[in-house]
């Protein structure tokens, strides 16, 4: 873990997003807010599905997340399942359309392998009844 430092001692390796101001270096996050070196308090508008809806530091969250981890962390789906997938396919098709049973699931880091296989830039119901989610590595989500 890096130590504490000031914006002004921050390395700057990261390139930025933006290129006419500093950036507030955060130092931690509480709920929908977010605390910079210097002490001023953001209401994080910006973080995506996840934060938006559940918020920075669930402690409950982090230990699930963790459990899951230290229990089995990932297994290829060409060659295993786990019960967590199983747990989440099957709450899925609880709430699925008539004749939607079975749920393909990939990261976005498949993302980049999309125009290879031709697959959709949005969301889409298309015959096969696969639905593809747009994610960002930022954590955005959206569906249309």
């Amino acid at each position: 873990m890096l130590a504490k430092k000031s914006k002004k001692d921050v390395p700057g390796h990261v390139f930025p997003r933006r290129l006419d101001k500093p950036l507030p270096v955060i130092d931690s996050a509480q709920g929908m807010w977010v605390v910079d070196t210097e002490g001023r308090r953001y209401l994080d508008a910006s973080g995506g599905a996840v934060v938006l809806n559940v918020g920075h530091g669930r402690e409950e969250i982090a230990r699930a997340v963790y459990d899951q981890i230290v229990q089995c962390d990932y297994v290829h789906p060409t060659m295993f399942t786990n019960y967590p997938v199983e747990e989440l396919a099957t709450a899925l098709a609880g709430h699925a359309p008539a004749g939607i049973e079975r749920f393909f699931f990939f990261p976005a880091a498949a993302r980049p392998w999309r125009p290879q296989l031709n697959w959709p830039a949005k969301p889409i119901w298309i015959p096969t009844d696969l639905i593809e989610v747009e994610s960002s590595l930022a954590g955005n989500l959206t569906m249309e």
